[in-house]
């Protein structure tokens, strides 16, 4: 081989390495440098987008004026029962809200305007001496969300998505005054959540002294998660964040149990009588 062949030969290598290295580099930061642009330029657009169009705001200040009233009866912004931790890194707030942002775009933007003006971020949260993935207030239009898993971790994107519908679900659910009769019927006569044979139920559960109830058994009952054997409002929840963000799973699960079908088709007659625009939520399920 000549010297202008070698020359050639060695430059053809360089350009290839740099090719392959390349494209090793992109796959590994891809998504960080996605999340790098968005929280300096996609972030300020969308939080600005959600206010113009949902009348909401995404927030991680909270203050004690922004409590619920049955948070807390003492003057402290946090205590042995209420404890919310807000979150501090910008990152993670606009991880946030990059993942709540679609899930927001599944409502009729009137629906929203008419029900919640704050969603709020936060980085650790404990209700009743409990810790807790979120909650909602019908009195301050509101919805809070865990961020994060524990103090190190954040949650998944399907935990703050499922949270997300779970807590809208439940003002929804006294805002347009669903008939929980109707969904116990759906279950035929003499039929009992756990928490209906001992109160204590859903503390316990939450306090980790009652092991999981195995799904099959759930799903006989026309149940998606243990935690819905704590009545009617957390058991609408569970179909809430289930249609909403696994529309597969509750296909699958319809085709198989009677029951879960009868109460699937309660719930999508409540959501479409609110708003005939929950209809794309339901073509996903139904398609």
């Amino acid at each position: 081989m000549t010297h202008k062949g070698q020359k050639y030969l060695t430059l053809a290598l360089c350009f290839g390495v740099i090719v392959v290295a390349g494209t090793y580099l992109a796959r590994q930061y891809t998504e960080p440098l996605s999340a790098m642009l968005y929280t300096q330029v996609g972030l300020k657009s969308d939080l600005k987008n959600i206010q113009k169009h949902y009348g909401v705001s995404v927030k991680t200040k909270l203050t004690l004026a922004n409590y619920p009233s049955n948070w807390t009866d003492n003057n402290k912004l946090n205590d042995d029962q209420t404890k919310v931790v807000l979150t501090e890194d910008i990152n993670d707030f606009s991880r946030f809200v990059r993942i709540s942002k679609p899930e927001l775009e599944k409502y009729p933007s009137s629906l929203i305007r008419n029900n919640i003006k704050k969603i709020y971020c936060l980085d650790d949260f404990y209700l009743y001496g409990s810790p807790a993935g979120g909650t909602y207030s019908v009195e301050k239009h509101s919805i809070y969300l865990l961020n994060k898993a524990s103090s190190t971790v954040l949650s998944t994107k399907l935990t703050i998505t499922q949270i997300f519908h779970h807590e809208l679900s439940s003002i929804l659910k006294k805002n347009y005054a669903f008939d929980d009769t109707v969904w116990r019927q759906t279950h035929g006569e003499g039929f009992l959540y756990e928490i209906d044979k001992d109160f204590t139920f859903h503390w316990m559960r939450l306090n980790g002294y009652i092991d999981d109830i195995p799904d099959e058994v759930l799903f006989k009952r026309g149940l998606l998660s243990t935690y819905s054997e704590s009545g009617v409002e957390d058991d609408f929840n569970t179909y809430a964040e289930t249609i909403f963000t696994q529309p597969e799973k509750i296909k699958r699960l319809i085709k198989q149990y009677p029951l879960i079908k009868r109460k699937y088709e309660v719930f999508k007659d409540f959501y479409l009588g609110i708003d005939a625009g929950f209809a794309p939520v339901f073509a996903a399920v139904d398609g």
